[in-house]
């Protein structure tokens, strides 16, 4: 009980000018955060000079005097004299985690190009060092701002204590065979921001205009996109330094979470810098290009939507994928997403099969765990019921992705060996 009212005390780590809660937001907090010394959601109630509320299933008082905050009960082992625990701006942040996070919009250089990308620091580790980091990747056409809105792991790191970096991809000029007829025509030139995950800049996959198209572009369009292919690989690097170095980031616990385009990035990075980050989380996104394998074989977590207009008919199922465990059994998905990402990770093919409701939201999984001269790594492909082509963030959708997956991250680190080959030069190219 000592331990929760300790918790339930802490005030925040620096002054910031944040707005004071008032009993109403105080007291739903708490049940939120401490549901089993607070129970429910009884009515609040008045004898002068508290604002209360009492909870039956506990014998817990909490209230509020003026701008003081109360409790009685077995929390604080009395049932006849109150005790002051602080006053309700000692509680904004806890209250309103949000509006004490710290927000920095920082910049790399990298290749001759200047990188944009936000780390946030939420209160909870101000001052702390060897903190978790989840590199957050948006989609084709997005940014790190965008994602840092739209993604729900800013709201998860405020809950759970962690760092989290969105960073941005540079915008290309490039044709994309959307029609899939093996040419690439005039309505298939993009200007957008996309990632370099393996596909951009290959001739076959996703060429890079020629400098006559480049030239003929808008001027925004131009000065925006006139730049050789973006080095990303170069980009994540530089960050997961600075992160350890100037943010107190725990080198071995570097995670990365990408949707679509950044689905792909960081099946790329699961291959290609698996010394570096412990463990990877791929969303809606192609399988990696085939022939790279994991230095260190990674965990990683493959995530797609029941209904995801993208991936879902290149699987063969425009009408949806199945939830009955059948999905895995089709060679078409054998060959395009489970084998390539099983031959990345050095992984065998046993697997087994399960349907847990994860939040309210029907799953269907498989996960591959026989590793072939490893041991501990494995691959979960999970198909999200009743999703499309989005990140889940619990308002788009009644799952938020970012709950199940750092359930994932908290399971992983990297072990020492694979950090000190990370810092080895030929590992930094």
């Amino acid at each position: 009980m000592l331990l929760v009212l300790a918790l339930l005390a802490v005030v925040p780590s620096r002054a910031l000018a944040v707005a004071v809660p008032d009993a109403q937001a105080l007291m739903d907090w708490a049940e939120k955060a401490y549901p089993a010394y607070f129970p429910g959601h009884p009515a609040t109630q008045t004898a002068a000079p508290y604002t209360y509320r009492f909870y039956a299933g506990s014998g817990n008082y909490i209230g509020v005097a003026g701008s003081g905050v109360w409790l009685l009960g077995p929390v604080i082992g009395s049932s006849s004299t109150p005790r002051y625990m602080g006053e309700l701006a000692d509680f904004s942040c806890q209250v309103d985690a949000a509006a004490c996070g710290d927000k920095r919009l920082l910049q790399a250089a990298v290749g001759g190009l200047t990188r944009d990308f936000i780390v946030y620091l939420p209160y909870k580790v101000s001052g702390q060092t060897n903190v978790p980091v989840v590199f957050a990747l948006h989609g084709t056409g997005g940014d790190g701002e965008h994602f840092f809105g739209a993604s729900g792991w800013r709201e998860k790191a405020d809950e759970a204590g962690f760092i989290v970096v969105f960073p941005s991809a540079l915008t290309h000029c490039f044709y994309e065979d959307s029609n899939e007829d093996g040419q690439f025509q005039p309505d298939e030139r993009q200007v957008t921001s996309k990632w370099a995950g393996g596909r951009l800049g290959q001739p076959t996959l996703r060429p890079l205009c020629t400098a006559d198209e480049l030239a003929a572009l808008p001027a925004a369009q131009r000065a925006a996109a006139d730049h050789p292919l973006a080095d990303d690989m170069a980009f994540f690097r530089a960050m997961a330094a600075q992160l350890v170095q100037g943010f107190g980031a725990d080198p071995r616990r570097l995670y990365v979470a990408g949707f679509s385009n950044g689905g792909e990035m960081t099946g790329r990075l699961a291959t290609e810098a698996s010394t570096t980050f412990a463990a990877f989380a791929v969303a809606a996104a192609p399988a990696p290009l085939g022939g790279v394998v994991a230095a260190r074989p990674p965990s990683l977590v493959y995530t797609v939507g029941q209904f995801d207009s993208e991936i879902a008919p290149k699987l063969g199922y425009p009408a949806g994928l199945p939830m009955n465990g059948t999905l895995v059994a089709s060679s078409v998905v054998q060959a395009s997403l489970v084998q390539p990402f099983l031959a990345a990770l050095q992984l065998g093919i046993g697997t087994s099969h399960s349907q847990p409701t994860v939040n309210g939201v029907a799953t269907s999984q498989f996960l591959y765990r026989n590793a072939l001269g490893r041991a501990g790594n494995a691959f979960g492909l999970v198909v999200i019921g009743d999703l499309d082509h989005a990140y889940p963030n619990g308002s788009n959708h009644p799952l938020r992705l970012a709950d199940p997956l750092w359930d994932f991250f908290q399971g992983q680190q990297l072990p020492a060996d694979s950090l000190a080959a990370s810092r080895r030069p030929a590992d930094r190219r």
